[in-house]
């Protein structure tokens, strides 16, 4: 995933009292962070509830701990000049406050629909096929050191449709699933892959009269 570095920070408090503070979170509370991954960027609009617990000490940050639990709102994706669409965040979405604020962790999933035709990954033979599949947005790591990836899914799909898939595009390859997430973003269809090229030209062959035979 892409990193990008932001900086909160809090002033230690003055106060020579040791205090601690139980706070009950809301969905009437909104709050938006925009990340800058350099040519993508990743602004976090949302709503949520959770129990914190807030404790301040002499001459020392404040250290907020607890669960926040993401229940509305969306995630807003710039890509340079090309891409501005938004994500609708996923249930079960949070953020982990461990105590200091810059060490909050996230962990976010959004996804918006395509619906997507299948013809220039799987041949012309599948030209009529469209499915729905699911653009995925992925935050994770921390205030201080957030990751962004990108990923899809199907949601819908047959079995044997996923393995066909599976054919022709890595998912363990983190680029390769970015390429295809964006191509998906971009033109509603998977990008051609040089598996998904080599399976056409063999079916161009066998449809011309050529047999295509295994050396020996």
């Amino acid at each position: 995933g892409q990193q990008a570095t932001t900086t909160t920070s809090f002033a230690p408090s003055s106060m020579p009292v040791n205090m601690q503070i139980q706070l009950t979170l809301t969905p009437d509370m909104k709050f938006e962070l925009p990340m800058d991954f350099g040519q993508l960027s990743a602004n976090l609009q949302a709503a949520g509830q959770g129990n914190m617990e807030l404790r301040m000490q002499p001459y020392s940050q404040p250290l907020i701990t607890g669960n926040y639990e993401l229940t509305s709102g969306q995630v807003q994706l710039d890509f340079l000049s090309f891409l501005s669409t938004s994500f609708t965040i996923d249930a079960g979405s949070s953020l982990q406050m461990p105590g200091n604020i810059n060490n909050a962790t996230f962990n976010i999933q959004a996804s918006r629909t395509t619906h997507a035709n299948m013809a220039s990954l799987l041949g012309s033979e599948s030209a009529a096929r469209s499915v729905n599949v699911e653009n995925v947005i992925i935050l994770s790591g921390n205030l201080q050191n957030p990751h962004v990836a990108l990923d899809f899914r199907l949601p819908n799909a047959e079995k044997g449709l996923e393995d066909e898939i599976a054919m022709y595009i890595d998912r363990t390859d983190e680029r390769e699933v970015f390429t295809q997430s964006m191509s998906l973003l971009l033109t509603g269809q998977f990008a051609p892959t040089a598996s998904s090229q080599n399976s056409t030209s063999l079916d161009n062959a066998s449809a011309s009269g050529y047999k295509v035979s295994p050396k020996r």
